[in-house]
């Protein structure tokens, strides 16, 4: 996109001097207006393709979790054959992805939940205890963490994979 500002810009430019040249010595006052106007509008041109060029500098130094995560409030129907899950007949949870990680609400797992402070302890059956510490917010360490008053828990933490299907979530154990 830079690129082509810059084309645009020169071009306008480069218009604006052979009109210069184009027109008789004796340079009238609206001659002088228009090659002049030319010229701003080129230089304008050419600002906005720099802007645009560090734009792109600095997006791409940006933290991959800021372009790449997909948080959504979209809820799931969530199912198991591993496992019950919470209020599964009419409950939906939401589930996004950060960094690359899934997560959901833990209230999925509330028949299996204890919650020590910050903390909780996850007693799955036929899996051995899960202890995860609940953090304010996310980040790239966090296996579990709290949003607008909601528990959310890295699904691979627990060991744990899902099937998605439209707005129907299947969970199984990894």
């Amino acid at each position: 996109m830079d690129f082509i500002l810059y084309i645009i810009g020169y071009f306008i430019i480069a218009v604006a001097v052979l009109y210069g040249f184009g027109v008789n010595k004796n340079l009238t006052s609206s001659d002088l207006s228009i090659i002049v106007n030319m010229i701003i509008g080129g230089v304008f041109f050419l600002a906005m393709g720099k802007i645009v060029e560090v734009l792109v500098k600095i997006e791409k130094k940006l933290p991959e979790r800021l372009i790449t995560n997909e948080f959504s409030n979209i809820e799931f129907f969530v199912k198991s054959n591993d496992f019950e899950v919470y209020d599964s007949s009419n409950e939906t949870y939401q589930y996004f992805i950060l960094d690359g990680n899934e997560f959901i609400q833990a209230r999925v797992f509330k028949n299996y939940l204890e919650a020590n402070e910050s903390s909780f302890i996850y007693r799955l059956p036929n899996r051995g205890e899960i202890k995860l510490t609940v953090y304010k917010e996310y980040s790239q360490l966090a296996d579990m963490f709290s949003k607008n008053n909601i528990i959310f828990v890295k699904l691979s933490s627990l060991n744990i994979s899902l099937i998605r299907q439209g707005n129907d979530i299947r969970l199984r154990y990894l």
